[in-house]
């Protein structure tokens, strides 16, 4: 288990770093498609950065027990 959970802990930091040069690369506009898109990422981001820390918990959880 321990090792499903390392590798998703890098995928979800690969995720994050991929969405954080996404979010660079749009540019705020006036209009709503841009918008939507920068506020999709955004909420997007922010999700997979609280997985990545009840992530982080389990591990420190299962590296306390073992």
């Amino acid at each position: 288990m321990n090792g499903y959970m390392i590798l998703e802990h890098g995928r979800l930091q690969a995720d994050i770093a991929a969405l954080d040069l996404r979010l660079a690369g749009t540019r705020r506009a006036p209009g709503l498609k841009a918008r939507s898109v920068r506020s999709f990422l955004s909420q997007l981001r922010r999700y997979k950065r609280e997985m990545l820390k009840d992530l982080d918990y389990r591990l420190a959880d299962a590296n306390i027990t073992h």
